[in-house]
C-alpha cells in the first residue's frame, strides 16, 4: 500500500559493492501500476501507469518516468518526468486538450497539475 492505493512493479534491481557502495551502485528499472491513490488534498489519482529507471549519479539518486499514463477524474495525461533526491518531480504531460506541467511530491504523494501557456518557457 501507498498513498491509500496499491502500487504493482516489475522491475530489475542491479547492484554492486560492500555497504554504502551497495545503495550507491544501485540501478532499477521496470513498470509500474497504481490505482486509487489519494494526492494531497486534491482529487484522487484513478489511476497511473508507466516505466521508471532508478541510478545515482556522482552519489545523487535520481528516479527518471520516461512513460507515465495517470487518469484523474476521468481525463488521461500522458508524458514522461523525473524525481530529484529531495522526492520532488516534474512531468511534462499532454492530452487531447493541450499540454500540461506536473509538479508535486513522492511522500507524502501530490500531484499539481497546470496547463501550459503557449509561448511560455518553463
Amino acid at each position: 500500500p501507498w498513498a491509500g492505493g496499491l502500487i504493482d512493479v516489475d522491475g530489475q534491481l542491479t547492484t554492486s559493492g560492500l555497504g554504502v557502495q551497495l545503495i550507491a551502485n544501485a540501478a532499477a528499472s521496470g513498470e509500474f501500476s497504481a490505482g486509487r491513490l489519494h494526492s494531497g488534498g486534491g482529487p484522487a489519482l484513478d489511476s497511473v501507469r508507466g516505466c521508471f529507471e532508478f541510478a545515482s549519479r556522482r552519489g545523487v539518486p535520481r528516479l527518471w518516468f520516461p512513460f507515465l499514463a495517470i487518469t484523474r477524474g476521468g481525463r488521461e495525461f500522458y508524458g514522461a518526468g523525473a524525481a530529484g533526491l529531495t522526492g520532488e518531480y516534474t512531468l511534462d504531460l499532454f492530452n487531447d486538450a493541450g499540454q500540461y506541467t506536473a509538479r508535486g511530491r513522492l511522500d507524502p504523494l501530490s500531484l499539481h497539475i497546470r496547463k501550459t501557456v503557449p509561448g511560455t518557457v518553463k
